[in-house]
């Protein structure tokens, strides 16, 4: 967890390296990853504003996390090659989208 000026941050991957260590990157544990976030962030929100940055790579996961603490969502954009056993739905809905490939040209 890192702080801001008037809030926390979580990020995904530092959670999962710190609490959630028995958790891969399988979309079962993705899926859990997120959802011990989003359970942590809606308890935090109760005292302070926090910023969750974690890939939510299907729609089952978003739903999930939609459920628990109705984010404001950013859709970072990005082409990547193709690598085998990774999966990623792109989202339907977003606040926010941010097209990295128009940005680091």
């Amino acid at each position: 967890m890192q702080s801001f000026t008037n809030g926390l941050i979580l990020d995904g991957d530092e959670m999962r390296n710190c609490l959630h260590k028995e958790l891969g990157f399988s979309e079962k544990d993705r899926y859990e990853n997120c959802k011990k976030i989003a359970l942590l962030a809606k308890e935090l929100d109760k005292q302070t504003d926090i910023i969750v940055a974690v890939i939510a790579p299907t729609k089952k996961i978003r739903d999930m996390i939609d459920v628990i603490c109705s984010p404001f969502w950013i859709y970072i954009e990005r082409t990547l090659p193709e690598r085998k056993g990774h999966f990623y739905e792109v989202p339907e809905k977003y606040d926010i989208k941010i097209n990295m490939d128009d940005i680091i040209q």
